[in-house]
């Protein structure tokens, strides 16, 4: 299990919203996909937090203690998959660029929160980097 927070719109109304599978996230992720590129969180059971970037084709994420604490774990894209130099998602207003190292396609970011939403780790079938 763990807790949805829309990290563009903070007063969105799921916000706190608890989800306990993939097919639950993708449901709620199908509701927002109209919207530009942006990041979500979701903050397990574990204190531990995956920050996804989320478009209908390309997306990203990173692993951390809820507590802010370190390290920080971006996971790394199989093959670069993004033509520009980075991929903008929105945070608070803000576009925030990632780098074209860290996107990957949507469907290896799905694989990602799939294994976070069922363990609350960073999944063992990516390499992850530090920051």
């Amino acid at each position: 299990m763990v807790t949805f927070f829309d990290r563009e719109e903070l007063s969105n109304s799921i916000n706190g919203m608890s989800i306990g599978n993939q097919a639950e996230l993708d449901n709620v992720l199908e509701k927002l996909a109209d919207r530009e590129p942006f990041f979500f969180e979701l903050l397990a059971e574990n204190d531990y937090k995956l920050l996804v970037g989320f478009s209908n084709t390309v997306g990203c994420s990173q692993h951390s203690p809820a507590n802010v604490d370190s390290p920080y774990l971006v996971a790394i894209a199989p093959t670069e998959q993004v033509t520009e130099d980075h991929f903008e998602f929105l945070m608070g207003g803000t576009p925030t660029p990632i780098s074209k190292h860290y996107c990957m396609f949507w469907e290896q970011v799905r694989q990602i929160t799939a294994h976070f939403l069922k363990t609350g780790d960073p999944s063992p079938y990516f390499l992850w980097e530090e920051i």
